[in-house]
Order: C-alpha cells, then structure tokens, then sequence
C-alpha cells in the first residue's frame, strides 16, 4: 500500500512538472516590443524561464526514471557503497545514486 500511494505521488508530480514545462513555452514564444525596456525585461524573463525549463525537464527525467525503476525493478543501490539507498531518500531526492 505504502508503495502505491508513493507511485501515484510521483505521478502527480511529474504531471505537475509536465504542466510547468508547457506554461513556460508562452515564455518563449517571438514578440515585438517597441520600447526597449519591455525588450530588455522580456529577454529576462525568457533566460529566467530557460533555466527553469532545465531544472524541470531534469526533475521530468529523474521522476520518470524513478517511477519505472519502482514498477519494475525494484530499489536502487548506491554508486559508492552498493546498499540499497531508503525509498524515502528516492522520493525525495529522485536522481539520487
């Protein structure tokens, strides 16, 4: 039961990163502005949304590669050590290795 309810947490978590990623599209999208302070505040705004894309397709990529580790193979072992790393550190921390 715990495993389940931890699975469908993770899948509202990636839908919500999903959702982020396509509001910030609009962030993106080619605009003509006539006044170079709107331009400048703009340009901002797309490098701030940049970044953010970044953190959230990572965090898109960590959470589906935990999700499917969860569905099919079971726990995931530390890089350094080879125990097994707490379900708890993986929801937390999903590239964790």
């Amino acid at each position: 039961m715990e495993t389940t309810l931890m699975l469908r947490r993770l899948q509202e978590e990636l839908a919500d990163e999903l959702q982020r990623m396509g509001q910030l599209r609009s962030v993106f999208q080619a605009q003509h502005f006539a006044d170079e302070v709107d331009a400048a505040s703009h340009l901002e705004a797309a490098h701030l949304a940049q970044c953010s894309a970044r953190r959230s397709a990572q965090r898109i990529r960590d959470l589906q590669s935990l999700l499917h580790l969860l569905q099919h193979n079971g726990p995931r072992q530390c890089v350094d050590c080879g125990d097994d790393i707490p379900l708890e550190r993986l929801m937390a921390a999903p590239g964790t290795t």
